[in-house]
């Protein structure tokens, strides 16, 4: 009986950890579930990122799951970006089977979001993809397109998403859409980042305030020793 209390307690957290989880993937990406088809796309069913990257403080990069419902109920990835590191991001750079072989059901048509950042993706996008701007959410644009030959196919692999608006450091988040459901044995990679290399305002609060604690510390230390 204490066995079986063990387990239901375990189970119960697990639980909860999961519903954590959601709700923080949820806060970061629109939901699309129910709303009407858009594009080529079906009738909306994404209540969440279905993949968040993270920019840690240590300066690694982690990447994490969400649901896996689609938002265009078809094959289109909601993205998160999280950004714990304490400078602001401006662009990554993203590697993937087919991720911006976009084709005109961008997530922006769904949630009729305004993307600021409209008509500033490079040329290459446009004449190769459809569609583009809707992708981007509320202010994400598309360069640095490449295109790899295969078989008769092409192949957009590579490209960078910029932020018109960066990404602030110490909690800030942003998201955008991809092309092709999230391959959860081989996801979109990150190939590089564009951080700010000047540290954000609170960062350097903290950094102020931890001189002045140690300030205050050698002096009562040097009083209490007088």
């Amino acid at each position: 009986m204490k066995y079986l209390s063990k387990i239901i307690t375990l189970n119960v957290f697990l639980f909860s950890i999961l519903m954590m989880s959601n709700q923080a993937f949820a806060s970061i990406c629109p939901s699309t579930a129910g709303l009407p088809a858009y594009g080529g796309g079906d009738v909306g069913t994404a209540t969440a990122c279905n993949m968040v990257i993270t920019f840690n403080s240590n300066g690694s990069i982690s990447t994490s799951f969400g649901p896996q419902q689609n938002y265009d109920n078809i094959d289109d990835a909601l993205i998160g970006i999280v950004n714990n590191s304490g400078h602001a991001l401006t662009s990554i750079n993203l590697s993937g089977n087919n991720i911006f072989g976009f084709d005109g059901d961008g997530v922006d048509g769904y949630t009729n979001t305004t993307n600021l950042a409209a008509g500033m993706s490079s040329s290459a996008f446009y004449n190769f993809e459809y569609g583009v701007d809707q992708y981007g959410g509320s202010d994400a644009y598309f360069t640095n397109l490449q295109i790899l030959h295969i078989n008769g196919f092409y192949h957009p692999d590579n490209g960078t998403v910029n932020f018109l608006n960066s990404i602030s450091g110490n909690g800030g988040e942003d998201y955008f859409a991809l092309e092709e459901s999230i391959n959860l044995t081989a996801p979109p990679q990150v190939t590089g980042t564009n951080l700010s290399a000047t540290p954000e305002p609170s960062t350097m609060a903290l950094f102020g305030t931890g001189i002045l604690l140690i300030g205050m510390m050698a002096y009562r230390k040097k009083k209490a020793t007088a």
